[in-house]
């Protein structure tokens, strides 16, 4: 049996939350041993979901550093180590295991997940820090041709940039199958939309409180937001502050066994992140056959190309105009959603893409 180091995310948070990281490295590791080899966690799992300042968290990052450190010198039969990196400090985190990793003649495999890093690479040292990462790395994985393209635009070696979009497992796939596409017909009450994801300022949900104050009036709405994050208890604030309870509840954490019947339950998904790598969110929704309304940005459009219906993101107008048209025409945005999932049940497969990563590892 093959031994390979993983720098990734495996254990859930206390709230039972979690995030793009903690799916794909999970999902790959379950792959990896299904395909007979021995994963070497090195667990970057935050303690809370809302474990955001650094500052708090350096003396537990220096002890993990030394235990990575410690784990690459001594497991010296694993030739490769994969690598899951986020944004700006992530990068810092990482570098002293991917250093060492190299010293020791190992096969470096670099995820970039976070669509953060097109901020960082505006900041020098960030970009001087990324410059080293990649450099240093024998694969970097792109979640999408945007990002092949992206890193291109940035020097990083086309030689090293390999595409391997965002995967799903068999279960979910099979569940998606079982559940069927729901139907809005005029004689229906409530038109429910739905949003999971992280509740933080830079994944949009204020559009949300902007787009029920608009439509409030309009027809009988239903928002659900299932998450949490930093940003949740300010966002309560502002749906108490304009009497918005009865239209937008927060609902907390949704699990992932019941995730796709929950939001099958539902017309449209929303999707209102700034900054996104390949959003997993986004794949939640394809596969629990739902139409999406997303903000236009060119992560989000790598994945859903014309199948998805967009808005200019923070344009609140624009995005209750989207929610009308879609209630108006809901045969048509859902052709658009039969077609997506279609697409992505093939090239989305974790054991496919998984396939595709072990072709990546030096033997």
């Amino acid at each position: 049996m093959k031994s390979v180091l993983f720098i990734g995310s495996f254990k859930r948070p206390k709230e039972g939350a979690y995030g793009g990281v903690h799916f794909a490295s999970t999902n790959l590791r379950s792959a990896m041993k299904f395909n007979n080899f021995e994963i070497i966690e090195l667990d970057t799992t935050l303690h809370s979901i809302h474990e955001t300042r650094v500052f708090y968290r350096l003396p537990s990052l220096f002890i993990r550093s030394i235990i990575f450190l410690w784990n690459i010198a001594t497991n010296w039969k694993a030739k490769n180590l994969i690598v899951f990196v986020s944004a700006g400090n992530s990068y810092l985190d990482k570098l002293p295991s991917i250093i060492l990793a190299k010293i020791l003649g190992k096969n470096v495999i670099l995820f970039p997940r976070s669509g953060f890093v097109i901020r960082d690479y505006e900041n020098y040292n960030y970009k001087v820090l990324i410059g080293w990462v990649m450099k240093l790395s024998d694969f970097v994985v792109c979640q999408s041709d945007f990002w092949k393209k992206f890193f291109i635009g940035k020097k990083v070696s086309s030689d090293k940039l390999i595409v391997v979009e965002n995967w799903v497992n068999e279960h979910t796939i099979a569940k998606s199958k079982e559940i069927l596409f729901k139907q809005y017909l005029p004689g229906d009450r409530v038109y429910k939309l739905v949003y999971v994801s992280r509740i933080e300022i830079a994944k949009g949900v204020n559009d949300i409180v902007e787009l029920a104050k608009i439509l409030k009036d309009k027809f009988p709405l239903e928002i659900s937001i299932y998450g949490d994050g930093s940003y949740a208890k300010e966002l309560q604030i502002e749906i108490d502050k304009f009497g918005l309870n009865n239209i937008v509840k927060i609902k907390g954490w949704l699990g992932q066994k019941k995730m796709q019947n929950v939001i099958n339950e539902h017309h449209v998904a929303l999707f209102t992140s700034r900054f996104e790598g390949y959003p997993n969110a986004l794949l939640d929704y394809i596969f629990s056959k739902i139409p999406i309304i997303a903000a236009d940005i060119p992560t989000v459009k790598a994945v859903g190309r014309d199948l998805i219906t967009y808005y200019d993101a923070g344009n609140s107008e624009q995005l209750a105009e989207k929610v009308i048209w879609s209630r108006n025409n809901y045969s048509e945005i859902l052709k658009m959603a039969e077609r997506l999932i279609s697409d992505k049940e093939s090239n989305n497969n974790l054991l496919n893409q998984t396939a595709n990563i072990i072709k990546l590892l030096k033997q």
